[in-house]
C-alpha cells in the first residue's frame, strides 16, 4: 500500500465526516421546520485492492444523503388532512347558519309564529275589537319579518360559503403547477434531495387540506394527485380548476379535461369541499323555509278568503309572497295593514260582530297537518332541531378527525422528526472522525516530506 493510497483514504474519511457534520447541522437548523424530514448520511466501505496478495482497504464511499420518511404514513396523513379540513370547515360553516335558527338568542321565527296564533286566540274574546284585530296584523307582520330575516341570513351565508370556496381556486391551481414542476425536478435529478421531496409532500398535503385531493407516489418519486378520481397532476402536467354555475345558478367547480371540463363539485373535500357541503345544507334549510312559507300562506289565505270581514265582505289574502323567494318575501297584505277591519273572522256575511267561526278555523291551522305530515308548529320545531343536530354532528366529526390527524402527525414526528440530543451526539462523533481523518492526512503528508528529502 503506497503513501498516496493512505492520503486518498484520509481524503475519503475527511469527506465522509464533513458530509456528516453538514447533514447534522442541517437537521439542527430545521428542527422546528414544519414538514421537515430528518436526513442521514449513507456510506459504505470502498472496495479493497489486492496488493501483493493482501486485500488493502481504500477507505469509505459517501453514497448519499437519505431522507427518513415513511411513504405509507405520509399518504395516510394526506387523506387524514383532507378529512379533518373538510369536517372543520363544514362545522364552521354550519355555525354561521345556526345563528339564524338559534331561538335562544332572540324572538326567532318559531316563537313569532306562536305569538301570531296566540294573537288570533286572544281575538276570540271580542272579534270586533280593533285593538285585537290590529294585534293580529302586527303579529303577522312580526312573524313574516322574522322569517324574512332568517331567510336573508341563510341566503347571505350561502353566498359567503360560495365566495370562500371560489377564493381557493387560484391557490389550488398555483400549487398544482408547482407540484408538476417539482415532479420534473425529481425525475431530472440523479438523486432528488430530501428537501425537494419534503416540499413535494408539503404541497400534496396542502392540496389535500384545500381541496381534498388524494395522492400516490411513483417509484421515481413523482406525485400523482387526484381530485374526485380524476388525475389533476400527473408527471409534469397539471390540470386547472375553474368555476361555473349549475341550472339553479349555484357555484360549481370544474376540472379541465382534454378540450372540456369535468364537474367535480360533489367530489371535493378539504376546505373547499367543506364550504360546498355547508352551502348545500344551508340551501336545504332555505328550501324548507320557502316550502313552509308557501304552505302556511296558501293554507291561511285560502281559509281567510272563506270568511267575512266586519262589513260582511268576503276576505282576501292575508299573506303575500314571491313564489321564487317565499320565505324572503313573505308579508302581510297591505290592505290589512291599513285596515284591520278587513280581517275575515266571521263564518258568514250575516254572522254579526260576535261570529268567530272562521277565526276558529284559522286558529286551527297551527295544528293542522301542513308539510311532511307535521303541523306548522312541529315543522318549524323540527327544522330548528335539524339544524342543531347537523351542527352537533359536524362538531363531533371535526373533533374525531382532528384527533386522528394529530395522532398520525405525532407518529410522523417520531419517525421523521429531529431529535436534538441525537444530532448533538452525531456532531461530536463526526467531529472526532474529522479530526482523526485530518490527522491521517497530516501524518501522510509528513511521510511524503521525509520521502522527498531522501
Amino acid at each position: 500500500m503506497s503513501i498516496l493510497s493512505s492520503l486518498q483514504i484520509g481524503s475519503t474519511a475527511l469527506k465522509a465526516a464533513s458530509t456528516g457534520i453538514a447533514t447534522a447541522s442541517h437537521n439542527v437548523a430545521n428542527a422546528g421546520t414544519d414538514g421537515y424530514s430528518r436526513q442521514t448520511v449513507d456510506q459504505s466501505t470502498s472496495m479493497p485492492i489486492n496488493t501483493s496478495g493482501l486485500f488493502l482497504g481504500q477507505g469509505v464511499t459517501t453514497d448519499s444523503v437519505s431522507r427518513i420518511a415513511d411513504s405509507l404514513l405520509g399518504l395516510r396523513i394526506v387523506d387524514a388532512t383532507g378529512e379533518a379540513a373538510a369536517a372543520e370547515t363544514l362545522y364552521a360553516g354550519l355555525q354561521q347558519v345556526e345563528v339564524y335558527f338559534n331561538e335562544a338568542s332572540g324572538t326567532g321565527f318559531s316563537e313569532a309564529s306562536q305569538d301570531f296564533f296566540d294573537a288570533l286566540s286572544s281575538a276570540t274574546s271580542d272579534p270586533s275589537d280593533r285593538s285585537y284585530r290590529e294585534a293580529v296584523v302586527a303579529q303577522g307582520e312580526t312573524f313574516a319579518g322574522e322569517l324574512n330575516d332568517t331567510a336573508e341570513g341563510v341566503a347571505g351565508t350561502v353566498d359567503s360559503l360560495e365566495e370562500s370556496a371560489s377564493s381557493l381556486v387560484d391557490e389550488v391551481n398555483e400549487m398544482m403547477q408547482e407540484l408538476a414542476s417539482i415532479n420534473t425536478q425529481v425525475v431530472s435529478s440523479q438523486q432528488a434531495s430530501g428537501d425537494l421531496l419534503d416540499r413535494r409532500d408539503q404541497i400534496v398535503q396542502a392540496l389535500a387540506e384545500t381541496v381534498g385531493a388524494s395522492a400516490s407516489i411513483g417509484e421515481d418519486g413523482r406525485a400523482t394527485v387526484y381530485i374526485g378520481g380524476h388525475a389533476a397532476v400527473s408527471g409534469s402536467t397539471a390540470r386547472e380548476l375553474s368555476l361555473g354555475t349549475d341550472d339553479d345558478g349555484n357555484l360549481t367547480v370544474l376540472l379541465s379535461a382534454d378540450n372540456g371540463h369535468v364537474d367535480v363539485t360533489g367530489d371535493l373535500g378539504g376546505q373547499m369541499g367543506g364550504h360546498i357541503e355547508a352551502r348545500d345544507l344551508a340551501l336545504g334549510y332555505l328550501d324548507k323555509l320557502n316550502a313552509f312559507a308557501v304552505a302556511l300562506a296558501d293554507a291561511f289565505n285560502s281559509q281567510h278568503a272563506a270568511g267575512f270581514d266586519l262589513d260582511g265582505n268576503a276576505g282576501g289574502d292575508f299573506f303575500t309572497y314571491d313564489a321564487d323567494n317565499a320565505a324572503l318575501t313573505l308579508g302581510v297584505s297591505s290592505d290589512l295593514s291599513e285596515d284591520a277591519d278587513l280581517l275575515a273572522f266571521a263564518g258568514s256575511a250575516t254572522g254579526g260582530v260576535g261570529d268567530i267561526d272562521n277565526l276558529a278555523t284559522l286558529m286551527a291551522i297551527e295544528d293542522d297537518e301542513l308539510l311532511d305530515g307535521a303541523s306548522a308548529r312541529d315543522y318549524l320545531s323540527n327544522l330548528v332541531s335539524e339544524v342543531g343536530g347537523d351542527v352537533a354532528a359536524a362538531e363531533s366529526l371535526s373533533e374525531s378527525n382532528e384527533a386522528v390527524l394529530h395522532d398520525l402527525s405525532q407518529l410522523r414526528e417520531s419517525v421523521s422528526g429531529v431529535d436534538l440530543d441525537e444530532e448533538a451526539a452525531n456532531l461530536i462523533e463526526f467531529q472526532a472522525a474529522y479530526q482523526a481523518a485530518a490527522r491521517v492526512i497530516t501524518v501522510t503528508d509528513e511521510m511524503l516530506g521525509v520521502l522527498m528529502q531522501m
